[in-house]
């Protein structure tokens, strides 16, 4: 064998052996804030289309411990599932940029997070567009012309649906609360004001001791709800807008692909891209809500 031969046979090993330390490294790291069916699901489809750029699972642990091990991974994007475990990676003193996804407020909660003041945190929220939430009630309660909304002070999400509304010939009534004692005049004022109410991520005032209430009115006066979620149909909400896990999935593989090949959009947090439809049957009949069947074929339907 020639002197050339060999160095050809060894230029071939070192460049091989210099690709798998290159690909020892993975293009993404994976963070969930714990098991469940929601987490697992999206896990198990994102993981599915990511798995040939290279993806690692990390558990969410103690922030030291888990920034040095994403220091040790070394991944070009690190993707977060879940409220903590963002919080948590978002504030990280880490190089790479964050994307998140099944994070029901993404801009309230997670704006001043330092990855968000170092602009490089993007992700996908829960929470649906004002075109989207408006479209479906539009669609399913032909006749609204009112919406009515409640929250304490400040709510971002407000200015976007009112400014929306008219596009679907319907208007916004705010009822602003500045304590939770509120909430019974709260209702009575949007019961003789609006045609249904469409419950905000709000936790102040949409959590388990209130829920109940708030669904209890709505049936008692016949006053819809619309929820943000399937739990809120479960509860006995007439009506709640669903997320299609596996498109959310798609969404934020997608999202941390242009990531990754340098994109930056100036857009950071985007919403779903589908809903689907969740409708309580027994809370509709209860209320006196016909549906036409083409309306039930479309949707999920809980008794």
């Amino acid at each position: 064998m020639t002197i050339a031969s060999k160095a050809v046979i060894l230029g071939f090993w070192l460049l091989l052996l210099a690709s798998n330390a290159l690909g020892e490294k993975p293009a993404f790291v994976l963070v969930k804030t714990r098991s469940s069916t929601i987490y697992d699901q999206v896990e198990k489809h994102l993981v599915r289309q990511l798995e040939e750029q290279g993806i690692v699972q990390l558990d969410l642990e103690d922030p030291i411990a888990l920034r040095q091990r994403i220091l040790e991974e070394a991944p070009q994007v690190v993707i977060t599932l879940g409220t903590r475990a963002t919080k948590v990676v978002a504030n990280l003193n880490i190089p790479q940029p964050v994307v998140f996804s099944t994070v029901l407020t993404g801009r309230e909660s997670l704006r001043l997070s330092r990855a968000a003041r170092e602009r490089r945190l993007y992700g996908i929220e829960l929470f649906f567009s004002p075109e989207t939430l408006l479209f479906w009630i539009k669609k399913l309660f032909p006749r609204t012309r009112t919406i009515g909304l409640m929250c304490f002070e400040r709510c971002p999400r407000v200015k976007a649906l009112s400014q929306k509304a008219p596009d679907f010939d319907l208007k916004v009534v705010l009822v602003e609360l500045k304590s939770p004692r509120e909430l019974n005049q709260s209702l009575w004022t949007l019961a003789q004001q609006a045609d249904l109410i469409v419950a905000l991520p709000d936790y102040r005032l949409y959590n388990p001791a209130t829920i109940p209430r708030i669904i209890l009115f709505s049936i008692e006066h016949a006053l819809p709800l619309v929820g943000i979620s399937r739990n809120y149909a479960g509860a006995g909400a007439v009506l709640a807008l669903d997320w299609d896990w596996q498109d959310l999935a798609t969404q934020t593989a997608e999202l941390s692909r242009r990531i990754l090949a340098g994109d930056r959009p100036q857009k950071a947090i985007h919403p779903p891209r589908k809903a689907r439809p969740i409708i309580n049957i027994r809370t509709a009949r209860l209320i006196g809500l016909h549906l036409p069947q083409k309306i039930l074929n479309q949707s999920t339907i809980i008794e």
